[in-house]
This record gives C-alpha cells, sequence and structure tokens, in this order.
C-alpha cells in the first residue's frame, strides 16, 4: 500500500511534472537506452524516473551526458518494495520500454495494474 505522505514528497520532488516511471534491470534487452533518448522530445513538463540497477547503467549516463537530458530523466537505483509502490502511485504514465517479444508483458505491468495508471510498452521487434 502506498505512503500518502511519501507520494506527496515525490510529487513535489519534481514540481508535479508528469512523472513517466519505468522498472527493471538495467539490462540492453529492457530497452532503457530508447526510453532515455525518447526524453529529447518530451515538453519541459515530463520527467522520466527510472528505477533498477544493471550494466547498462553506465551506457544511459552516457546517454545522458551526451544529450544533457539529466532534467528529464532520473536514475532511482534500487528502490524498496515500499518505495515501487509509493512511486507508481505517484506516476502519470507507467512504461514497459523492452524491445524483444521475450519481454513484452513483464511482471512489472502486473504490479503496474493496481495502480490504474496508463500503461505503454515500446516492444520493436
Amino acid at each position: 500500500m502506498p505512503d500518502t505522505a511519501n507520494v506527496a514528497k515525490i510529487k513535489q520532488r519534481y514540481h508535479d511534472e508528469k512523472i513517466i516511471f519505468a522498472i527493471g534491470r538495467l539490462v540492453s534487452y529492457k530497452g532503457f537506452m530508447y526510453l532515455v533518448e525518447s526524453a529529447k522530445y518530451l515538453d519541459d513538463d515530463c520527467v522520466i524516473l527510472i528505477s533498477g540497477k544493471g550494466y547498462e547503467e553506465g551506457r544511459l549516463e552516457s546517454i545522458l551526458n551526451q544529450y544533457n537530458l539529466h532534467d528529464k530523466v532520473k536514475l532511482l537505483g534500487y528502490l524498496s518494495e515500499q518505495e515501487k509502490y509509493d512511486y507508481l502511485e505517484a506516476c502519470d504514465i507507467f512504461c514497459l520500454p523492452s524491445i524483444t517479444k521475450a519481454e513484452a508483458f513483464g511482471v512489472v505491468i502486473i504490479e503496474a495494474m493496481p495502480f490504474s495508471k496508463p500503461i505503454t510498452c515500446m516492444i520493436q521487434e
């Protein structure tokens, strides 16, 4: 169950911007590099928050630096279950950026569904 006070803090931290939230291991087939690059096309009132750890973290940081996207994308690292619920409650859109059919229906979609948020998937195969 989300912590209402923490949800309010999250929304305040991001200045009531539209929050696009994604969760997963930071590995190439999860497609986070495409989600990060897509931030170039977002309005300034949007922010992408990514929870997870993995070997692609350095690559994502490079993309953030290359396109100067640190204001539009935040890598949150590992979140506890409680923190994950709080971010799911605070977000406006949940995104599954996976790029293979094998990842077309991640468990994180099921985790996001009870929060009644729009869910978008970026399958490319």
